[in-house]
């Protein structure tokens, strides 16, 4: 992927987290937005060893009013 530690990155659609997990492994400060609250609240609960690289937010991409 190419990201350095301290790289801030956005993960629009996130599903269930895995890509967050794999930037926020590489050292990268991610974004991850969902449309799905249970989506997630999954994420959130398989990420807590980078709860401090990783900021959810519910957040649908395709809603312009949202932005």
């Amino acid at each position: 992927m190419g990201l350095r530690e301290g790289d801030l990155t956005l993960d629009i659609a996130s599903g269930s987290g895995l890509f967050s997990r794999r930037m926020a492994k590489l050292g990268a400060q991610v974004v991850a937005i969902d449309a799905s609250k249970v989506f997630l609240e999954r994420a959130k609960a398989r990420a807590i060893e980078y709860e401090d690289r990783i900021q959810y937010a519910l957040m649908d991409a395709t809603d312009r009013d949202q932005f």
